[in-house]
């Protein structure tokens, strides 16, 4: 199978100069700025998809269930959505559409449409109901499919970019013409189990046979890269984004305090430097700014960001943090976001003898997850094997603010930081505790742990290894055959 990743950057994106707000200190980036796209894109563009002197290259997104319109907005304004912490993937789709100087319709499954209006770019919501349960379910997707089908079939793009959560049919039948960018946020089964039993593989097979119509897919990690692969028998097309954070939300990377972790990181350096590079980007302190005690940071306010779900693991690291609470009465919990368990969650913490170590504040905004994890010493992403988690973005940003994760075997996002993620078997809550107690009571191990984040703040950097980047490559892609 070969991936395609992004060229080395010679250079990071540039920064703009507009006012606005500054969650982490750091000055607004330049919303054009967050796609680079390949030499000559325009002429290339037209002679990929052989179009007539003077004809516009038409493109449809399948935007799904967020806020594409508020993006949109935001996207006009010149400013990347504040609402989330990383580059949204419409803003980008727009800032590609823009420099392209192509026509796009963005379907979504929300009825708000934008309070702007942009000549080349249009909106057709198409709602969606995801509430029923069993064979009403089943009908109530294939009838969205269809009508986003019957969407697709009458504008007749050149391409359209969609993610994987239709029926297999829907695939099958769009224009044969067109060219079908998979965009893929989600692994088909959990990363490091089997694929399951024989009703799931005959679900996955018959999706595989749908998907293989695609012309190139944007995965957002390598497993699911692999795991499309495996489905479709596909070995080419297949390109690897890098989540982007905007410069205005990069967090302040957490400073190494002490001395003493100081000579062990210059000790490691010395080691790996040669090999990979490891530590080129690793801040360095004034001695002056150095406390006089030696003794070493520790792990001691632990951070869940992320959807409030069962199958997140929530319940596990309650229980996990409850049994270490027991034995260390100087540690803390914050447990942030939102869902379908919020409530039950409130009600478990509420009732742990240890409630008044727990905070769970619900939803935060990129300003409030910035600040979550200046506050936090250690991440951790425990989902269980029930949920295809298909990066877990939130190591990446933690990993960027310097912040190490501990994350179940499911989660695939430790393949992007592989010093800075310590990994448990997914499911085995006393696997969990015993993982953050060996790092709560060890500081040296903590230490490297710590120290192993900081490859990933270029990488957060890199326009060039942007989802809308990667779709600028996948767009001149050649058709199979």
């Amino acid at each position: 199978m070969r991936l395609h990743h992004a060229p080395q950057a010679t250079t990071l994106a540039v920064m703009g100069k507009r006012n606005g707000a500054m969650s982490a200190g750091n000055p607004p980036e330049a919303v054009a700025q967050s796609v680079v796209v390949p030499e000559d894109f325009a002429n290339r563009i037209a002679a990929r998809f052989r179009l007539k002197p003077g004809e516009t290259p038409r493109l449809v997104f399948h935007a799904g269930p967020g806020d594409a319109a508020g993006s949109f907005d935001h996207w006009l304004a010149g400013r990347h959505d504040p609402r989330i912490p990383i580059m949204a993937y419409s803003t980008q789709f727009y800032a590609l559409v823009d420099q392209l100087g192509a026509e796009a319709h963005v379907i979504t499954e929300r009825h708000d449409p934008p309070q702007g209006h942009h000549p080349r770019i249009r909106f057709t919501p198409i709602p969606r109901d995801r509430t029923r349960h069993g064979l009403g379910w089943h009908a109530a997707q294939n009838r969205y499919a269809w009508q986003v089908v019957w969407h697709i079939r009458k504008l007749k793009p050149h391409a359209v970019v969609m993610g994987i959560d239709l029926p297999a049919w829907a695939f099958a039948a769009l224009p044969r013409k067109t060219a079908l960018i998979l965009t893929i946020h989600n692994t088909f089964w959990p990363m490091g189990h089997g694929r399951g039993g024989i009703k799931t593989r005959i679900r996955q097979g018959l999706a595989g046979l749908g998907l293989r119509r695609f012309t190139a897919a944007i995965c957002t990690s390598p497993e699911c890269a692999r795991q499309l692969s495996i489905l479709t028998g596909r070995q080419s097309g297949l390109f690897v984004q890098m989540p982007q954070i905007p410069h205005e939300h990069l967090p302040k990377r957490r400073q190494p305090l002490h001395l003493r972790q100081l000579l062990n990181r210059w000790r490691l350096r010395a080691d790996t430097d040669v090999q990979n590079n490891l530590f080129v980007e690793m801040p360095q302190i004034p001695l002056a700014h150095l406390p006089a005690h030696h003794q070493p940071m520790e792990a001691r306010n632990l951070l869940f960001l992320g959807r409030i779900e069962a199958d997140k693991g929530v319940f596990d690291l309650l229980e996990a943090f409850s049994n270490l609470a027991a034995r260390h009465d100087d540690i803390n919990l914050t447990i942030a976001g939102t869902g379908t368990a919020l409530d039950a969650l409130r009600e478990a913490a509420a009732a742990s003898p240890y409630a008044a170590r727990i905070d769970i504040p619900g939803r935060l905004d990129a300003d409030g997850v910035a600040q979550a994890l200046q506050n936090a010493d250690l991440l951790v992403c425990p989902t269980r094997s029930e949920f295809n988690e298909g990066l877990a973005l939130v190591i990446v940003e933690s990993a960027a603010a310097g912040v190490p994760s501990v994350a179940s075997s499911v989660v695939p996002a430790h393949e992007h930081v592989p010093d800075g993620c310590a990994v448990y078997p997914a499911d085995d809550t006393q696997a969990l505790e015993d993982t953050l107690a060996r790092l709560i009571e060890d500081p040296d191990a903590f230490g490297a742990l710590v120290a192993g984040t900081a490859p990933i703040r270029t990488q957060v950097l890199d326009r060039n290894a942007s989802w809308g980047s990667q779709l600028a490559r996948a767009l001149l892609y050649p058709e199979r055959g």
